[in-house]
């Protein structure tokens, strides 16, 4: 309508305007649509991807400018990197005094973080219960990898080799922190920590009310547990006999530790009548069975005395079925000295040092054994 009132000429180029503008236009946005495209796909780029282009990139650098060998190499380099700077902003912003001081409190950070991970997660109720969980998968994962290192055959051996490399590191630990000078002394320190942990660890929990009663009482519990282990592998029957059993020997033990020289518990030499005396205690009576020419024929007397009354004590000959006196006396005797058909004998040990500590300490039996038997009135019999 607007045209039909312009004249010709006029009209003409505002049609050519408006068809220019409209050509314009159309250009422009065909143009922009393909930007539009990029920006859209930029923004849909995965971060990850980029952090994983720019390691990379940053690993191969690393072999690049001689750095690192191999890629894996220049992996533990970036990382060993970025802890060492982790460490070090630590310690710029007064969290940490010491580099050293900075590396604890990031290890308890890193561990406080993955145990409350695993609470939020829903695989642990609690920090606690977390801890446990996650101590056990990285004890399976040390076991496993073990296994499959060839370190270890077995899981069950894998645990023996962990347990030992674990105590020789502490032990070593123990020498380098100059709290002892050798591994033997070290041995002996990290005892006693570890007794005294396990007696404040009573008192603690509300077990024991004072150190002397803990002591007690995890005595009571050691024993407790070491019957039942001979119930539950068949040494002993019944935890009664595991008793009598360990009573026994435990004097045997103790005869050995004095110097004395034994055999068969209740039986002994007499250097009087110089024969073999059989005597021991049932409960609080004494039982004693006279003398005889052989210490295998006072054993066999102990031993008949024992079946006719039916007492729950091992057999120094037992038949089949029967519970043997040896079988506590090699597990509870000294290890330096335990006893076998022949007299005292020294048990398996380790290394050189172990071995001639153990020479030492059989050489102090006989000559402590000597000595006591020639003031008490008895003489040793040959061995």
């Amino acid at each position: 309508m607007e045209l039909a009132i312009l004249a010709p000429r006029e009209a003409i180029l505002f049609a050519r305007d408006t068809l220019t503008t409209k050509l314009a236009l159309g250009a422009a946005l065909l143009f922009a649509a393909p930007r539009r495209s990029v920006v859209t796909l930029q923004q849909r780029r995965d971060p990850r991807a980029d952090g994983q282009l720019g390691l990379a990139a940053a690993l191969q650098n690393l072999v690049e400018r001689g750095e690192a060998a191999t890629l894996d190499e220049a992996q533990t380099v970036l990382s060993q990197r970025g802890h060492a700077a982790s460490l070090q902003k630590l310690v710029d912003s007064g969290e940490a005094a010491t580099l050293d001081e900075a590396s604890k409190l990031a290890g308890q950070r890193a561990r406080a973080a993955s145990l409350q991970k695993l609470v939020d997660s829903g695989e642990a109720a609690t920090l606690e219960e977390a801890s446990k969980l996650a101590g056990q998968r990285g004890r399976a994962a040390a076991l496993q990898k073990l296994v499959d290192s060839g370190e270890a055959a077995t899981l069950e051996e894998a645990q023996q080799v962990l347990s030992r490399s674990g105590h020789q590191a502490a032990l070593q630990g123990v020498v380098e922190r100059g709290d002892a000078a050798t591994l033997e002394e070290a041995q002996v320190l990290h005892s006693q920590r570890g007794r005294a942990a396990a007696l404040q660890k009573l008192v603690d929990s509300g077990d024991a009310a004072t150190l002397e009663e803990a002591s007690k009482l995890a005595g009571q519990r050691g024993r407790a547990a070491a019957l039942q282990k001979l119930v539950d592998s068949g040494e002993a029957a019944t935890l009664e006999e595991a008793q009598v059993g360990y009573s026994m020997n435990a004097g045997v033990a103790a005869a050995l530790s004095a110097g004395k020289y034994t055999r068969f518990p209740g039986v002994r030499w007499r250097k009087d009548s110089r024969k073999w005396r059989v005597q021991f205690s049932v409960g609080s009576k004494k039982i004693s069975l006279g003398s005889h020419a052989t210490e295998e024929e006072a054993a066999l007397v102990h031993d008949e005395y024992v079946r006719r009354h039916g007492l729950a004590r091992p057999l120094h000959f037992p038949r089949e079925g029967e519970a043997s006196s040896g079988t506590f006396r090699e597990r509870h005797a000294p290890r330096e000295a335990r006893v076998g058909s022949r007299g005292p004998r020294m048990a398996v040990v380790g290394d050189e040092s172990e071995l001639g500590a153990a020479l030492w300490t059989v050489a102090l039996v006989l000559g402590a054994y000597l000595s006591s038997y020639a003031s008490e009135g008895y003489e040793p019999h040959k061995l």
